[in-house]
């Protein structure tokens, strides 16, 4: 911008390309939390305001070539209910999991994977997918569609969409290693306890007894 639009009460991301500030503040938002569940749902409200999609979800891998886990943003629960069971693996949600790579389309109903929505779903055309990696290995997908306003999800969206699913995947993974840590602290803490105790004079039973708690 020119110098004279450039104050000091200016926050700098305004001046940031579009969408660029939106993938900043992506980011952020991801790599806040640890807590998994809650982190999952951040990654998906996060990807949906990136690409400008109305709907997202996130389908986290079983590692038997279904979902564990089915995690969505846009559609209220009186709906979901209506809707029945959630997403298992068919269709574009199975197509990812065997080919996990990007994938962007016009009119998701033209795929000749797709199996069609169940009475009452919303209707949905545009869609762009992508893996979450998490050390070389599929995590889950991303799943985002109906871009708003009309109209298709663009190279744009598609690149911002990669980075995203990057940084989801390496706080996925930091998540992990903070849960491993936390679980050597409990141990190292309760081993500490029994040895305390057994050093103390304690009896057997209430060495054992500790171990038990």
């Amino acid at each position: 911008p020119p110098a004279a639009e450039l104050t000091h009460d200016a926050p700098p991301k305004a001046y940031l390309p579009d969408g660029l500030s939106g993938i900043l503040d992506a980011f952020i938002a991801v790599s806040e939390g640890l807590d998994l569940k809650a982190m999952l749902r951040r990654i998906v409200r996060a990807a949906a305001d990136v690409v400008d999609a109305e709907y997202g979800a996130l389908g986290v891998l079983d590692g038997r070539g279904g979902l564990a886990e089915f995690v969505y943003v846009g559609i209220d629960e009186a709906t979901r209910r209506a809707l029945g069971p959630l997403p298992s693996g068919h269709g574009l949600v199975g197509l990812l999991i065997k080919h996990p790579q990007v994938l962007r389309l016009a009119d998701l109903t033209k795929h000749p994977a797709s199996i069609g929505f169940p009475p009452g779903h919303p209707p949905m055309h545009s869609f762009i997918g992508a893996p979450i990696m998490v050390r070389e290995k599929v995590f889950g997908n991303l799943y985002l569609t109906e871009k708003r306003g009309g109209g298709e999800f663009t190279e744009t969206d598609e690149l911002m969409l990669r980075a995203l699913a990057s940084a989801a995947g390496s706080s996925r993974w930091n998540a992990r290693l903070f849960a491993e840590v936390r679980e050597r602290e409990r141990w190292l803490l309760a081993t500490a306890e029994i040895r305390m105790a057994m050093l103390s004079g304690g009896s057997v039973t209430d060495a054992l007894e500790l171990i038990t708690q």
